[in-house]
């Protein structure tokens, strides 16, 4: 479920470990929290419902924190509300759905109007360079964020994994 409480927590041990302050890490807090709604509102059907859980990894350099947030759900390519070609195409990958997700508002397999703009709000905090380093792989499929080009790059492997991966990373330079 969505923790709001291990958010903060990890929040101050951002905070804490770079020596920055608490509005430093407002867009790691709304991140977090989205990734935790995700995870409790899709990766997992009725079959798994019991196992919800995500995990969550912070490393901390001398400037910087990295971020891994884990779960073993569904995955997004599996849960992402699909396009009428897309549920007929053969040519639609992993990465495809992935990149959609991120990109495109209303995705959200519920369908609800006010679901579906978190991945994408992500997606501009990374564009924004408030979240870097950033990749995320789901299924047989990744996207990761190239700065030099300024755009989301897919990638399609032969074996899937079970779940999601979003991997993103924090520098102390980015704000004092």
């Amino acid at each position: 479920n969505v923790n709001t409480n291990m958010a903060s927590e990890i929040c101050d041990f951002v905070n804490q470990k770079l020596g920055t302050k608490r509005d430093f890490t407002f867009v790691l807090y709304s991140t977090l929290i989205e990734l935790m709604s995700n995870t409790a509102k899709h990766a997992y059907n009725e079959h798994n419902k019991m196992m919800r859980c995500w995990y969550l990894y912070a490393i901390c350099d001398e400037n910087k924190v990295s971020i891994s947030f884990i779960d073993t759900g569904e995955g997004i390519p599996k849960t992402v509300r699909k396009k009428f070609l897309e549920k007929i195409s053969w040519n639609v990958n992993d990465s495809d759905l992935i990149y959609s997700a991120l990109t495109e508002k209303g995705r959200s397999e519920t369908g609800l109007p006010y679901r579906g703009r978190g991945l994408p709000q992500i997606r501009k905090h990374v564009e924004n360079q408030k979240l870097k380093d950033f990749f995320v792989v789901s299924g047989a499929g990744a996207c990761r964020y190239n700065k030099e080009l300024n755009c989301l790059e897919k990638a399609s492997y032969c074996q899937a994994i079970f779940g999601t991966i979003f991997q993103f990373s924090i520098y102390k330079e980015d704000k004092q």
